[in-house]
């Protein structure tokens, strides 16, 4: 009988052990399920979290449901965010705040932090910032920068809190040291303002040189304006652009203005009116006042110059006119004044009018007449009409076509790092279009022109790495290019990027990513990504007539193919045909682009 007993208690205990250790596996399999919610809810756009997250739930909403109400504060966060965007349950977010409520009472950091942000912004609940500085003070006090950072700002304007800038500084100091770069920057600038902290400038510029190594636009606009104003660092204008320049370039619009108003009075760079308007536009693009304003008394300086004779500022107002830049848009204004500078000799206004006669701008389209505008910019080294006039002979626009003359003023353009002229000779030399075909050299162009971020050079490089064709087969390699395209824009890459996510090529699979970059591509109209989001249902028939053509194409792998010739065209026929491929075995993605048309 003891015998017995003692079986019958290790029964027991096996299956206690077996019970423990599965409940173990189903804790940690939630609290993985959260860490990976939350690292792509803090790097990806709310779509594509909502569509990742319909994905997921198909198969693992029960369990976050079941932990969630078993009180793990991890599954109570993933149900919170399934009540919030509908998925697998009807959209409630009083429902999705009780969860959220749950997960933050139970000191989840994430859970707090957000449950606060409610308060704060009065989303769902109530607007109380005392009661969202409540919940971000406990986030901050487990260590949180982001949520520190934020307690900051309630203690610095006095929000939720009575104000006190000493404490601000506490908090942002805490955030600061664990490497977030808003406070870095905060902080920087209350020792530069004397707030909280004795003034002490050097200490401000040591902070905001931590921030720009983090590439922080913001950053980089007062690191530049430290150097300007020799604040806590000898006075230095070329640094100070050279800063400006990296701010600017990430469309920080403060930045924009003052790199434009530095080319504009020659400071710390060589005076350039151009480009001091092509940075002026580019922060007025974005609702600048002041480059507002400024534009438009440079207009008003332009007209004066340009009715005195002078070729230049005709050139600048009528690229004025043309583009509504501290004006009203007038584009038959603009070919007025083109006219009159091109009359002159002047190189760009002779491209921009031979454009104008080309599209049929504001004048009778005439493809001649504009070609010959474009010539003689061209023979005066202007290597955008230089690339054009190229084109239209590779295409026969305007001129016979003839591919080696369009190459010789492709190249001409190219060698002065015209970005597209670099980018088309590239293609000349992989596809052999006006010289013998080199793949090798074909891409070392096309490199080039990814060197100044060409977004049809980045697509293209893409296809070569996938391809192996002037380089080594490279899946990685070419959804690293096809990303740097895709979020340029370029709606070709955004198809070949979600095919990769797909089906997992050169990245992990993510059907959730995939869609995102597929309807990034059918908002662009592609028709092959429309396709891909909403596949035909395939029936029995298809099927059955997809199987039989698997084996056809087994069963020839090791025949040759069949003998007849093929019907020959021309090297540009077969560029101009080049698109979709139909090899499996490159996902149907869209392939390296021929010449094709002058656009």
């Amino acid at each position: 009988m003891p015998r017995r007993i003692s079986f019958c208690l290790f029964v027991f205990l096996l299956f206690t052990v077996a019970a423990n250790a599965a409940d173990d596996n189903f804790a940690e399999t939630i609290k993985k399920d959260f860490q990976e919610h939350t690292e792509y809810a803090d790097k990806n756009e709310s779509e594509a979290v909502k569509q990742r997250l319909e994905i997921i739930a198909i198969d693992r909403f029960a369990d976050w449901k079941q932990a969630a109400e078993q009180g793990m504060p991890e599954g109570q966060v993933l149900l919170c965010v399934c009540y919030h965007y509908g998925v697998r349950v009807p959209e409630d977010q009083e429902e999705s705040v009780k969860w959220l409520r749950k997960a933050a009472e139970q000191g989840l950091v994430r859970a707090q932090a957000l449950l606060g942000q409610c308060y704060f912004y009065g989303e769902v609940v109530a607007e109380d910032h005392a009661e969202a500085f409540k919940w971000w003070q406990k986030a901050a006090e487990q260590g949180d920068a982001h949520v520190q950072f934020g307690l900051a700002k309630c203690y610095y304007e006095g929000d939720g809190v009575l104000e006190d800038k000493e404490e601000a500084v506490k908090w942002w100091r805490k955030s600061a040291e664990q490497g977030f770069v808003g406070a870095q920057i905060e902080l920087g600038q209350c020792y530069y303002k004397g707030d909280g902290v004795p003034k002490d400038e050097e200490e401000a510029f040591r902070w905001l040189r931590t921030a720009v190594g983090q590439d922080h636009a913001a950053a980089q606009y007062l690191f530049a304006m430290f150097y300007f104003r020799g604040v806590g660092i000898p006075e230095n204008k070329e640094e100070a652009v050279k800063w400006l320049h990296k701010s600017a370039e990430q469309g920080f619009a403060d930045a924009q203005l003052v790199l434009g108003q530095c080319y504009y009075e020659g400071e710390g760079v060589p005076e350039d009116v151009k480009e001091a308007i092509k940075w002026l536009c580019k922060a007025a693009e974005q609702g600048n006042g002041n480059a507002q304003m400024l534009l438009t008394n440079l207009a008003g300086q332009l007209r004066d110059a340009a009715e005195e004779g002078n070729a230049d500022a005709q050139d600048l107002l009528a690229h004025f006119y043309h583009g509504g830049i501290g004006v009203t848009e007038d584009k038959e204004e603009a070919v007025i004044w083109f006219r009159k500078a091109a009359e002159q000799g002047h190189a760009s206004a002779q491209r921009s009018l031979g454009g104008c006669y080309c599209d049929g701008e504001c004048v009778p389209e005439d493809k001649e007449e504009g070609v010959k505008w474009i010539r003689k910019a061209a023979d005066q080294n202007n290597a955008d009409a230089q690339f054009h006039l190229g084109r239209c002979y590779t295409a026969g626009v305007g001129v016979p076509e003839d591919e080696e003359e369009g190459v010789k003023w492709l190249r001409k353009a190219a060698e002065q790092e015209h970005a597209k002229a670099q980018y088309f000779l590239g293609l000349a030399y992989y596809h052999g279009v006006g010289l013998p075909e080199d793949k090798e050299e074909g891409v070392k162009w096309i490199r080039k022109a990814v060197g100044q971020n060409d977004p049809d050079a980045l697509f293209a490089l893409g296809c070569c790495y996938r391809q192996g064709s002037g380089v080594l087969v490279d899946v990685e390699e070419a959804v690293k290019w096809w990303r740097k395209a895709a979020e340029l824009g370029h709606v070709e890459a955004q198809y070949n990027l979600g095919g990769c996510y797909s089906e997992g090529n050169g990245v992990e699979a993510d059907k959730a990513m995939a869609i995102f970059w597929w309807r990034k591509a059918a908002e662009q109209g592609l028709a092959e990504a429309q396709a891909a989001l909403n596949p035909p249902k395939k029936t029995m028939a298809d099927l059955l007539k997809e199987m039989a053509a698997g084996r056809e194409k087994m069963e020839g792998q090791a025949k040759k193919k069949d003998d007849t010739p093929a019907t020959k065209t021309s090297k540009s026929a077969e560029m101009m045909n080049e698109g979709i491929s139909t090899d499996s075995s490159l996902f149907n993605g869209l392939s390296l682009p021929s010449l094709g048309v002058v656009k």
